[in-house]
């Protein structure tokens, strides 16, 4: 199964903006490693392309850097998707 996802936009309160390639690295590496270990998420499995998902927010801890930042984002998005959110 090939799976093509992309993220438009990500906000992510008080990340500079030199930041954010170091975020986005991790986001990255973490939500293959989600899927790779613990399988696609069941929305994935069941719909086709979307134009937009709303998974929410999450909380990270005062003082996390831009690597934990993109790893509690990448978990966020896989519990959405395995949750099965709606559009």
């Amino acid at each position: 199964m090939i799976i093509e996802l992309k993220i438009k936009e990500l906000v992510i309160h008080g990340l500079e903006p030199g930041q954010r390639h170091r975020a986005a690295d991790a986001l990255e590496n973490e939500l293959g490693r989600l899927i790779s270990e613990q399988g696609v998420p069941a929305f994935l499995r069941h719909e086709g392309a979307m134009e937009s998902l709303d998974l929410g927010s999450f909380d990270i801890s005062f003082g996390a850097d831009s690597r934990q930042m993109g790893i509690h984002a990448a978990r966020a998005i896989y519990k959405g998707l395995d949750r099965g959110k709606d559009v």
